[in-house]
């Protein structure tokens, strides 16, 4: 319920919300506790402007910021064989380094059903730079606009967006981090980037996200950017703020199904058509990158969730085939490689069972799982796995977010977990809730629709955040 202070908040019988200030497209709503606000694209930092009217007239316009977490899918806990098969393309094209398969007990968990994209990325740039937490280099002078990007504590500072990079698809203009636009198909369209996966972002870039989006939604951050190489501290299955998933986590959520271990992430055990993932065959001895939207430059990246069975492929006019994993994540074979939070080793694997892994204690470089556009099909396979030093940023290596959440995380049934509501939001408005009921939320993104609706529950107050989950991805977040 929103209170706005004025006549029209005694007994209100419609509201109006919007991200316009001029509320453009909106249209008048029979009040409601549960009133419905529709989102576009995957940003995490929004404005919303309310407003409310009765027989006495219209209220003035209240506004205020949210914060909406990434969309999630839940992993229940359970046991998987984690490593290559003895079929398909696991048999024709798998290394050792996969084998040998062997059982793997996990907590329950939390996966990005989608990578992070450029529009995320920059909410979260914008929000550290305004508590001077980039850096042009490792001396820790202020970024001004130019060069890579660094972040850390005073003695251990690491390169976290090579920015300088022609191939890196955001841009600071006017004071803060924007997307880029690219051009495609067909007829030279021009595409933002605002929903493409982030790329150029190192593994410490992956994870100063995770730590930043952690302390912006009120939750404890898992790695600790003050000492040497930024250890995990809050591993799983403790809760926890967002991190990176470990790599038996990954393989988890894109191979396993309950019963069976997939060998590409779309629920196949080969790679034949041009229709569920973003990357590279060979043809007439040619390398020929899939490219959906036909952009002119690289990186060759798609939409994040792009093969859902909706999307055409500007490129060939191709249909796309619902490919999510099992757990319901998708690009998890192809679209960009992704960090995971593990340090890689050719002979971590063992033939004895293993529970909530989190990979050797020490290395040299952290693993990558996924493949990506400029992949062949085969590295796209569940199993397949790589690695590369923390410090390494390239034009087809991104990430996804995993969490360990508590139990109580996502009731809505019967009471609020914690009934003291939150106070007035600024000096014109206030959200009270009533019971159980909080608040509605969906959006669409674009040609890539993201819509659904959830409901949210208020569940605790962090400092001067007000935390909200839901039975369904994503909650949110009020900040006064």
């Amino acid at each position: 319920m929103v209170t706005l202070n004025n006549l029209a908040t005694n007994n209100p019988v419609e509201y109006m919300a919007s991200e316009s200030s001029s509320f453009t497209g909106a249209s008048w709503l029979p009040y409601s506790t549960e009133p419905l606000l529709a989102f576009t694209g995957s940003a995490i930092t929004r404005r919303v402007y309310f407003k409310v009217r009765n027989e006495m007239g219209e209220s003035g316009v209240a506004s205020d910021t949210i914060y909406l977490e990434p969309a999630l899918v839940s992993i229940p806990a359970g046991t998987f064989t984690m490593g290559r098969t003895a079929s398909g393309d696991d048999a024709l094209y798998g290394l050792t380094y996969e084998d040998p398969p062997h059982s793997v007990t996990l907590d329950a968990y939390k996966l990005g059903k989608y990578e992070v994209t450029n529009q995320q990325y920059c909410d979260v740039l914008n929000w550290a730079k305004a508590r001077g937490w980039l850096y042009v280099d490792t001396s820790g002078t202020a970024w001004y606009g130019k060069g890579d990007i660094y972040a850390g504590g005073a003695s251990v500072p690491y390169v976290i967006v090579a920015f300088s990079s022609v191939d890196c698809n955001i841009q600071y203009a006017d004071g803060v981090f924007v997307p880029k636009t690219r051009t495609g198909l067909p007829e030279a369209t021009v595409y933002l980037m605002a929903d493409h996966p982030m790329v150029l972002v190192s593994w410490y870039g992956a994870v100063a996200f995770c730590n930043w989006l952690s302390q912006m939604l009120g939750r404890t951050p898992c790695y600790d950017m003050n000492a040497a190489q930024w250890p995990l501290m809050v591993a799983p299955p403790v809760p926890g703020g967002y991190r990176l998933p470990t790599e038996a986590e990954w393989e988890r959520a894109a191979a396993w199904d309950g019963t069976k271990h997939w060998i590409y992430s779309f629920q196949s055990d080969t790679h034949v058509s041009l229709d569920q993932c973003n990357s590279c065959w060979y043809q007439d001895g040619s390398h020929i990158r899939l490219n959906p939207l036909g952009l002119i430059a690289y990186p060759n990246t798609s939409p994040v969730g792009w093969f859902d069975g909706v999307n055409v492929s500007p490129n060939g006019s191709i249909p796309t085939v619902d490919s999510a994993s099992p757990s319901g994540a998708y690009d998890m074979s192809g679209n960009v490689l992704e960090w995971c939070n593990d340090w890689y080793s050719d002979t971590y694997y063992s033939d004895s069972s293993m529970t909530n892994p989190l990979g050797p204690y020490t290395g040299g470089d952290h693993v990558r799982r996924g493949g990506c556009w400029y992949s062949f099909f085969y590295y796209c396979r569940s199993a397949y796995r790589d690695h590369y030093a923390p410090t390494f940023a390239y034009r087809s290596l991104g990430f996804r977010l995993a969490i360990t959440t508590s139990d109580s995380e996502g009731e809505i049934e019967g009471e609020p977990v914690n009934p003291v509501h939150p106070a007035d939001l600024n000096a014109d408005w206030r959200m009270v809730i009533s019971e159980a009921i909080a608040y509605l939320a969906g959006w669409q993104q674009g040609i890539n629709p993201l819509s659904y609706a959830i409901r949210a529950a208020y569940l605790w107050q962090n400092g001067e955040n007000y935390v909200y989950d839901a039975s369904q991805e994503p909650p949110l977040c009020w900040a006064p």
